[in-house]
């Protein structure tokens, strides 16, 4: 399954069906709320780096984690550096 749709269906953006059993293992997997992984999949401000991070890598999804993590090329690292 590609990355992309793993996180859909975490969202039910995909319209897949989603047990709340299996958003509860996931939540507890990344120390979050239930209300996190919808949260995540709009893309909401207010979710922590450290809750992103960890969802990252309960998807596999280790390259994004490394791409949000290098300074050099992730837009909120540049923006930082240029105040």
């Amino acid at each position: 399954m590609p990355q992309d749709e793993k996180l859909a269906g975490v969202s039910g953006r995909a319209g897949d069906f989603v047990p709340a059993s299996a958003v509860a293992e996931f939540c507890e997997r990344i120390g979050a709320s239930d209300k996190t992984p919808k949260k995540l999949a709009r893309g909401v401000s207010g979710v922590q780096v450290e809750t992103l991070s960890m969802a990252l890598l309960a998807l596999e999804m280790r390259e994004k984690l490394r791409e949000l993590g290098d300074v050099t090329t992730h837009g909120a690292w540049l923006g930082l550096a240029r105040q």
